[in-house]
C-alpha cells in the first residue's frame, strides 16, 4: 500500500502545481503571506486549545498536523473563482499556501518529540 500512498501523494502535488499561476503569486506576494500568516495563527490557536483541555498526544504534533489547509479548500477557492470574488492572483496564492503547509505540516509534524504529560 505505501507505493500506492506515495504515487497518490506525488499526483495531488503534480496537480496542484498544474493549477499554480507562480506569475500571479509573484505579483501578489501579500495574499501567500497573508495566507501563511493565517495558517500560523490557527496552529498557535491550535495549541493554546490543545494545552487548555489537556488533550493526550504531542501538543505541537497535533497543532501542525491541523494548521495545514486542507483539500477541501480547493473546492471553496473554485467556487469563489467561478463566482468572481476570487481573483486570480489569490487563487493561485491559496494554492500555493495550501501546497506549502500541507508538504510543512508532513515534515513538521515529525519534528516534535513526545512530551510528557500529567494528568
Amino acid at each position: 500500500m505505501l507505493p500506492f500512498r506515495d504515487l497518490f501523494a506525488l499526483l495531488f502535488f503534480v496537480a496542484i502545481g498544474t493549477l499554480l499561476d507562480p506569475a500571479a503569486v509573484a505579483r501578489e506576494p501579500a495574499w501567500l503571506a497573508a495566507f501563511i500568516g493565517l495558517v500560523v495563527l490557527k496552529v498557535l490557536v491550535v495549541r493554546v486549545l490543545d494545552a487548555l483541555f489537556a488533550v493526550p498526544g504531542r501538543g505541537w504534533q497535533i497543532a501542525v498536523g491541523l494548521g495545514q489547509i486542507g483539500e477541501f479548500s480547493f473546492v471553496v477557492l473554485g467556487l469563489g473563482v467561478a463566482a468572481g470574488v476570487v481573483t486570480a492572483g489569490q487563487s493561485s496564492a491559496a494554492l500555493a499556501a495550501a501546497a506549502l503547509t500541507i508538504a510543512a505540516s508532513a515534515v513538521g509534524a515529525r519534528l516534535f518529540p513526545p512530551a510528557t504529560r500529567t494528568v
